[in-house]
């Protein structure tokens, strides 16, 4: 986000159009005042946050989950309602949630 910052004061536009941050592992109100800090940064310069939530199923960067429940797999109405509160404030429509459904992330 730094490079993007020095790149947009000098030339107008962003160096990337968006960033995505991978932090469902963490809990969900960690996750969500990290992105809404950067995101707060991004938004000025009409960047696009995609924001993961949930654990997905499986095994991925290192983070062995088959044992979860599998309702565990799937993210809530009410977990992507509480980032809708946090990020639409920041800048309205600008954000995508990849929600996790089974063993992915999507949009």
């Amino acid at each position: 986000i730094e490079a993007s910052e020095r790149y947009f004061e000098l030339h107008g536009e962003p160096l990337f159009s968006s960033h995505m941050l991978g932090l469902s592992e963490e809990p969900l109100e960690e996750n969500i005042a990290i992105c809404a800090k950067y995101f707060k940064r991004m938004a000025p310069m009409n960047q696009i946050l995609e924001m993961e939530i949930g654990i997905t199923g499986g095994e991925e960067d290192g983070v062995d989950n088959t044992d979860v429940a599998p309702e565990d797999l799937y993210s809530k109405p009410e977990e992507i309602y509480q980032v809708y509160q946090a990020l639409e404030p920041i800048a309205p429509g600008q954000y995508s949630i990849a929600a996790a459904f089974g063993n992915v992330h999507g949009v």
